[in-house]
């Protein structure tokens, strides 16, 4: 038997003379082992098999930890050290077995939260932009993003704790919009429906007749609004609720570019269809 060291949970322990006997009648060399502290739940209590289903590397992965943000939260569980920030070979250096407390340790998600989140705002653009790709081809089957638009910097900005913030980010901008009347009420009480449709039509005559994006026009669009005194912010937001379906976002002109000229046209043609129905 080749098997040198056993590293297990401590309620094992009990059982752990059968596996000696056995080994010793078989004339097995005894390996080492080590009964580790549990793992338990934030509220100190046992964590069951849907739990653990839950912190496993391939569903923290699922739900956008990286790798580095990973190590230093699971890391530190069980024993300490004088740095409680490190990178994986960093860690294979300094940690020691016998250094591991005799106290149940409790897994703590926003803790886990935190630190993926300090090492996802560390990772340069180009870093971060190759793990986010990756994520969403390995989550999603396909890069969400549009191939002409390479920024990260938003995206990487808002994930504060995990990729899939980044993820909720782009989704209004890749997938097709279902609208309920709600979201545009404010905005239809300010200034009508027929004012905003025009609007919309209007933008989206622009669209179709120039090249996408056409800075000038859109600033020429924005400026014969404010000419004819209607609300800017009513028609803006009218604006980006028919091209994202939210109240907030990337930077108007951003979320143009990014979405492109052809899925601009489909989302403002359903939601002209939707307000005028």
């Amino acid at each position: 038997m080749k098997i040198t060291h056993v590293i297990r949970g401590q309620d094992h322990l009990t059982n752990t003379h059968k596996y000696l006997m056995i080994a010793t009648l078989l004339g097995y060399k005894i390996p080492s082992f080590f009964h580790l502290p549990m793992v338990l739940n934030s509220d100190g209590s046992k964590m069951s098999k849907r739990d653990i289903d839950q912190i496993t590397i391939e569903s923290l992965r699922k739900k956008g930890f990286i790798p580095n943000g990973i190590i230093n939260a699971i890391g530190l569980l069980g024993w300490g050290t004088e740095k409680d920030r490190f990178g994986l070979s960093e860690f294979v250096d300094i940690f020691d077995l016998s250094k591991i407390g005799r106290a149940n340790s409790r897994f703590d998600l926003s803790k886990l939260e935190k630190f993926n989140g300090e090492a996802i705002r560390k990772l340069d653009t180009e870093k971060f932009s190759s793990m986010f790709v990756q994520y969403l081809n390995c989550r999603f089957g396909k890069n969400l993003i549009p191939s002409d638009f390479i920024s990260m910097k938003d995206i990487q900005t808002r994930c504060s704790k995990t990729l899939r913030e980044g993820v909720e980010l782009i989704r209004p901008y890749t997938e097709l919009l279902n609208y309920s009347k709600d979201i545009f009420s404010s905005y239809i009480d300010k200034v009508g429906v027929e004012v905003i449709v025009a609007a919309l039509k209007e933008y989206l005559e622009i669209t179709q007749s120039t090249v996408f994006f056409d800075k000038s026009a859109f600033t020429a669009f924005v400026s014969k609004i404010k000419a004819n005194n209607i609300d800017i912010v009513a028609i803006m937001q009218s604006l980006r609720i028919a091209l994202t379906n939210q109240h907030y976002g990337l930077p108007t002109e951003t979320m143009i570019k990014m979405m492109g000229k052809n899925r601009v046209i489909l989302r403002l043609t359903d939601a002209i269809l939707f307000l005028t129905e």
